[in-house]
């Protein structure tokens, strides 16, 4: 559930102080632009409402009410639950953790598979590909990070013994998923 403080801004804004109700959260959720579900469950209407939101989600709010995101709507309104920085579990994979001859499998939109062989000194040779036009099973590319939801970048790609040049994969939407086979 939101702050109080936070959902007096909302009220302030769009609902002339008067308390928002389950039926405002329709119209509301379109206006600021997140589900009215989400909604409901951050205004305290739902069961849920305990679990915490995403920070996309709190970005989200904190630019409909004016401000550039979350962190600074909260310093401003003087929450107590301002987290400056904290860490962050992500999955991903640091390719210099590798050994040797770990099989990497990752995919991505729309239908890509790749399984990539760990050859040392951050590079994979791909060696299984599925609806890719531009890479193909033997290329060798470096890759020093993979991150779910990111665009995968591959600083070269060589063929035949040719450098083919730098290559960004996942472009929209990044990877869908990472994972050590072995």
């Amino acid at each position: 559930m939101l702050d109080k403080k936070i959902i007096d801004k909302i009220e302030q804004k769009e609902n002339e102080g008067r308390n928002l109700t389950t039926t405002d959260c329709q119209w509301l959720a379109g206006k600021i632009g997140i589900g009215e579900t989400t909604l409901k469950r951050l205004l305290g209407f739902t069961s849920d409402c305990g679990r915490t939101p995403h920070l996309s989600t709190l970005n989200i709010i904190a630019e409909f009410l004016g401000y550039k995101d979350y962190r600074v709507l909260a310093l401003d309104l003087e929450l107590d639950e301002v987290v400056i920085s904290d860490f962050d579990e992500r999955d991903t994979i640091e390719t210099d953790t590798l050994n040797i001859g770990n099989l990497v499998e990752i995919t991505y939109l729309p239908n890509r598979l790749f399984s990539l062989k760990y050859v040392g000194d951050s590079r994979f040779i791909i060696e299984s590909v599925e609806n890719s036009r531009n890479l193909l099973a033997g290329d060798i590319v470096k890759i020093t990070h993979m991150e779910k939801g990111f665009p995968l970048y591959m600083s070269e790609v060589v063929r035949d013994g040719k450098n083919l040049g730098a290559y960004e994969a996942a472009k929209n939407g990044g990877l869908t998923s990472i994972e050590v086979l072995s």
